[in-house]
């Protein structure tokens, strides 16, 4: 299976292949990942949303967007960007990430202690978000 087929190979054992192909891959790699995370994500916060009642659960309901520490609003330009600043936004983002879905999980083991399974994928999500770091 070639490369472009998704082999598992390690590139860095081909000394051909250069650092900013290398480099490239871990981008596309990282983007995929980030895609599947994103799916999941979605379905976790509708879950989330089914738990939380009015007014959330009400058609057209759209909560207000908080900060988070350390996690910007995504930029239209940020594929712009030199491949070495989306690197270090992505980082910071994911290293965001598993702090905030303690918090909130440890939130919903008090709202909704009858809700295993959200806590479990809660947790789950947590635990991807550091693996990925």
């Amino acid at each position: 299976m070639s490369r472009r087929e998704g082999s598992l190979e390690d590139p860095q054992a081909d000394s051909s292949v250069s650092p900013l192909t290398l480099l490239e891959a871990k981008i596309h790699q990282t983007r995929n990942l980030a895609r599947l995370l994103t799916k999941y994500a979605e379905q976790l916060f509708q879950e989330y949303v089914q738990h939380q009642g009015d007014p959330f659960g009400l058609p057209g309901f759209s909560p207000p967007r908080l900060p988070v520490a350390g996690l910007s609003a995504p930029a239209p330009g940020h594929a712009g960007l030199p491949v070495p600043e989306r690197l270090r936004l992505d980082a910071g983002a994911l290293a965001a990430l598993p702090p905030l879905l303690d918090v909130v999980r440890r939130l919903q083991a008090e709202l909704n202690p009858r809700a295993p399974r959200l806590l479990r994928r809660l947790e789950e999500a947590a635990r991807r978000a550091r693996a990925l770091g």
